[in-house]
């Protein structure tokens, strides 16, 4: 019996599954990857208080944690709104940011812990006709008897577990392909704040940082080729000993097709 929650009388969450799943008429399930899962986890568990970002990384993914760089979180969260606003297509977020501090989820979200015993309505997951949810389920098709789903879940536990790995794999990578087209990116990077050129160097830096000492001492840790790569992007946060450090031939607010980029992740880098 797997624990799962009910938000707001319309949208089901099952952890162990990483699953969304609609209620209504017509009932849509999104398969969400783990660190996705886990966020929205850590949320609805702590839904009376704002989590800390440091939480998500230890919460997240333990011991690695530490070697996780902030965009990371950011791009989870991402997949994490983008699947439940496909679920219940209602305006009101429930993931709330609080800038420099973390996040926390909407004051005014209902959440009841269920279990699968309760799972559903009769019909349970029904299977949708488009490409599209099809590549998104994470539950197979169950009749209105529930006998043959025990079934599925006990006689082909490990059949089932193999094609739910294949499908999150594929799922992560169709997000990560979406976060890296212009319409996702271009926004977050335009959010930058540009530092004072440094030669042949144009520095942009995160606004929610709560001073820039950290990126600094990145820039002086590394060394960068400003002749092909002039455009550098710094990510850095107090109490996270990582930075990481994009750098392209051109801003990222004109994306072509003839963007070149690196990146760097350093570790280990602390503001005093």
């Amino acid at each position: 019996m797997s624990k799962g929650y009910l938000i707001n009388n319309v949208l089901e969450f099952w952890p162990e599954e990483h699953s969304l799943v609609s209620r209504g008429a017509e009932r849509k399930t999104i398969s969400i990857n783990v660190p996705a899962s886990r966020c929205f986890l850590l949320l609805l568990e702590r839904r009376s208080d704002l989590v800390p970002q440091h939480d998500f990384f230890n919460f997240v993914w333990g011991d690695a944690g530490d070697t996780v760089p902030p965009n990371t979180l950011y791009q989870n969260i991402s997949i994490l709104r983008r699947g439940l606003k496909a679920i219940i297509e209602q305006p009101v977020d429930l993931v709330v940011t609080v800038p420099k501090q973390g996040f926390k989820l909407n004051e005014g979200a209902e959440v009841v812990e269920i279990d699968s015993v309760n799972k559903a309505v009769p019909n349970a997951i029904l299977p949708l006709e488009d490409k599209e949810s099809t590549a998104n389920k994470s539950s197979p098709q169950l009749n209105e008897a529930p006998l043959p789903a025990v079934t599925i879940r006990e006689g082909n536990l490990r059949r089932w577990y193999a094609m739910l790995a294949l499908l999150l794999l594929a799922i992560t990578a169709a997000h990560y392909y979406l976060l890296t087209r212009e319409k996702d990116f271009t926004p977050y990077f335009n959010s930058y704040t540009a530092l004072k050129n440094s030669g042949q160097c144009h520095i942009y830096v995160n606004n929610d940082a709560e001073d820039y000492t950290i990126h600094q001492k990145a820039l002086q840790m590394i060394n960068l080729n400003c002749r092909l790569y002039p455009y550098v992007y710094v990510t850095a946060y107090q109490f996270i000993p990582v930075v990481s450090l994009i750098t392209c031939n051109k801003p990222f607010d004109e994306r072509k097709k003839t963007l070149r980029c690196a990146s760097y992740n350093l570790r280990g880098v602390y503001s005093s």
